[in-house]
């Protein structure tokens, strides 16, 4: 899985629903400039969905559209890598601004927080502790022997929802939810995951959605 918030989802879950949405079939769509993007002009903060609940309903509900969606973005949509990652830093930039990380911290209450001996050595020193010291108090193995952070939520997580070791915090938690990193065809499974956990997420994924394929469904003959 490498450095990442874990779900504990399993694969065959995903192989299954994958199948089941590859079973209808999806109408190859004419692709816009990506300009019409960019140009457009949202009432962002009206349309967003910020509470949780709703977010992992509509997210459930939602799954095999979803699994289509990420069909046409590996093999239908003709932009390159590049073009694609333009738009969705633009759109996550766009949403972002309107969602407080802190007043939602469900990531840090819900996920599995994986570290490296890095971010082990890193927040070891800042709590003046050994290294062996903080593997005792913090660190538990995975599943597949990834080493994560024993607790759920994070032991680091205060109670006004601010992360007592922020600028030491794991590298898993500076790059969550991974919207502005590069080749973001690649994460297409993820991000459908974290569409049920995190609200930029969701949000992102829903106005993708919106901008690259249902506004062109509704426009094919």
């Amino acid at each position: 899985m490498g450095a990442a918030f874990m779900c504990g989802r399993q694969c065959a879950w995903r192989i299954f629903a994958f199948q089941q949405a590859l079973s209808a079939p999806i109408a190859k769509l004419p692709v816009e400039n990506s300009a019409a993007i960019t140009s457009k002009r949202y009432r962002m903060d009206d349309r967003l969905i910020r509470d949780i609940p709703i977010i992992e309903r509509k997210a459930a509900e939602h799954e095999t559209e979803n699994l289509h969606f990420r069909s046409f973005l590996k093999g239908r949509l003709n932009w390159s890598d590049g073009r694609l990652d333009a738009a969705v830093q633009e759109t996550t930039d766009r949403v972002w601004e309107h969602i407080d990380c802190r007043q939602c911290a469900n990531c840090c209450r819900t996920m599995q927080v994986e570290v490296d001996d890095d971010d082990i050595a890193r927040l070891a020193s800042h709590l003046g502790l050994t290294v062996d010291e903080f593997h005792e108090a913090y660190v538990a193995m995975a599943v597949f022997g990834e080493k994560v952070l024993k607790t759920q939520p994070c032991v680091f997580l205060d109670a006004d929802n601010k992360c007592s070791v922020y600028d030491n915090r794991p590298a898993v938690c500076r790059d969550f939810p991974y919207l502005h990193a590069k080749d973001f065809r690649s994460r297409t499974y993820m991000m459908i995951d974290n569409t049920a956990v995190c609200p930029i997420v969701f949000n992102v994924w829903d106005e993708l959605k919106e901008d690259l394929w249902r506004s062109r469904r509704r426009r094919s003959p």
